[in-house]
Order: C-alpha cells, then sequence, then structure tokens
C-alpha cells in the first residue's frame, strides 16, 4: 500500500519503534519497518517503485522508517509524488471538523474524534481478549499444577507415612511440601520466561506480511507474571497439602511391606 500525505498533513504522524516522530521528506520515500525487512533495506538504500496498473518503475531513495503494525506499505509527501509527475487526488481526508461535505473523489472522510473513537473501541475489545486468555491461563496453571501436586503426593505416601509414625507433625508436613513445591516453582519461573517469549516471537513472525506487532517485556510485566505464578503454586501447595492429615499410616506401611 503507498500513502500519499499532504505536506501540511500536522494530524498523521510517522513514528519509529521507539514511538519518535518521523518526518517524511520530500526527496524519498518512508518505508514501514516490516517491509524494509522484507525487501532487506535500510535508511539510505534505494528501491524501485510503481504503483498498481502502472509499467513505469520510480527509483527512490528510502529516507526513513515508521512503524506500522496492520499495513505495511510505503508513504510519501505530496510534494514528492508530484515530483514524479503524477497528479494527486486525495480520496481520504482526516479533519478535526466534525462535519465536512464530501466532495468528488472522496471516498471517505474521518474526524479525529471518530478514530480516537474507533481505537478505543478496538483496544477495549482487544484487552477483554487479553483478560481472557490471562482467565485461561491462570486455570490451566491450577490445573496442571494441582494434577503434579497430587502425582507427587502419591509418590511421597508412604514416606510421608514413615514421617508421620517418627512423630512429624501434619503441620510441619505440610510445610515441607509447601517449601518443595515453591522452590521448584521458583527455579522454573526463568525458564517459563525464556519459553513464553520464544513462543510469542515465533507466533508474531507467523502472522503474515502484513502485521507487524512489537514485543514489549518490562520489569514490571516479569515481575507481575512471577509473582502470579508464586501465588497460584502456593494457593494449589495448601489445597492439596490438606491431604497428609488423611494419611493412613497402618495401611501405607503395610502395602510397603
Amino acid at each position: 500500500q503507498m500513502d500519499v500525505v499532504e505536506d501540511s498533513g500536522q494530524l498523521i504522524s510517522f513514528l519509529d519503534r521507539e514511538r519518535n516522530t518521523q518526518k517524511l521528506s520530500a526527496d524519498g520515500i518512508a518505508l514501514t519497518y516490516k517491509m524494509a525487512e522484507l525487501l532487506k533495506v535500510k535508511a539510505g538504500d534505494q528501491v524501485k517503485w510503481h504503483l498498481y496498473g502502472e509499467e513505469n518503475w520510480t527509483k527512490a531513495t528510502v529516507e526513513a522508517l515508521y512503524y506500522a503494525p496492520t499495513v505495511q506499505g510505503i508513504s510519501v509527501t505530496e510534494s514528492y509524488f508530484t515530483g514524479t509527475k503524477r497528479a494527486f487526488k486525495p480520496t481520504q481526508i482526516l479533519t478535526k471538523q466534525s462535519k465536512v461535505k464530501k466532495s468528488d473523489g472522496i471516498i471517505s472522510i474521518y474526524s479525529q474524534k471518530k478514530m480516537r473513537k474507533s481505537v478505543t473501541d478496538r483496544l477495549q475489545t482487544v484487552n477483554l481478549l487479553i483478560g481472557i486468555l490471562i482467565l485461561a491461563a491462570v486455570l490451566m496453571a491450577f490445573v496442571v499444577l494441582y494434577c503434579l501436586g497430587i502425582i507427587s503426593f502419591t509418590e511421597k505416601y508412604q514416606e510421608l507415612a514413615t514421617l508421620k509414625v517418627l512423630g512429624f507433625k501434619t503441620r510441619r508436613l505440610r510445610g515441607l511440601l509447601l517449601l518443595q513445591n515453591l522452590y521448584l516453582t521458583i527455579a522454573g519461573i526463568p525458564f517459563g520466561f525464556m519459553f513464553g517469549y520464544y513462543l510469542m516471537e515465533t507466533s508474531m513472525e507467523h502472522m503474515g506480511d502484513s502485521f507487524d506487532i512489537l514485543i514489549r517485556i518490562t520489569p514490571q510485566n516479569l515481575a507481575a507474571s512471577g509473582i502470579g505464578t508464586l501465588l497460584i503454586s502456593l494457593g494449589v501447595s495448601l489445597f492439596f497439602s490438606r491431604r497428609v492429615q488423611m494419611i493412613d499410616m497402618v495401611s501405607a506401611l503395610k502395602s510397603s511391606e
């Protein structure tokens, strides 16, 4: 896709991946990061382009790279576009005014207020989906940790019965199981971070050439994930460790014979 922006288009901002404003140059073109990666070019390189249906190619210098999450392509200024001996015919209008009369050739008119509302609505939908995924992940983690805890408890059933015979209190045994599970959880969290990042990166790479979704992981995100995992592990451990008080020492030790 190619976007031609008026030289005075102050309502449209082009940002890099660090959210710094990129200014379009009248001497060349601007490419999206994903498009530049697909073409294996960088700022300062030269490329050839043409409009759909044209046969003549135009040679241009890549003056800037900008970030676009969903639509990849080229953006140029009106001055550059008309300088290639092409007629500039606007088809879309972005304005601060609430009402604008549609003229010939104009396909759609967007107000700044409506676009902000549209983006806000989409973000709310995305946040809802993220919330559902987080809830599903919590439930799955609870089920998996509980099943692993039951398996571990079953394997240690005779050992726990022996410790009870030797005088260990139920509270002490529950504490030992709790510490064991917490240590294993803490040891597994770094591996979970690495696998999660790899999974996200792989998923984003296979979303297609039109999407360029950035993965930003902050220390706050890591801390929240780690603490959340510890809390889930603690809750599961407290839940199944109550089985310690139901250990039948006689039957457990007889079965070992």
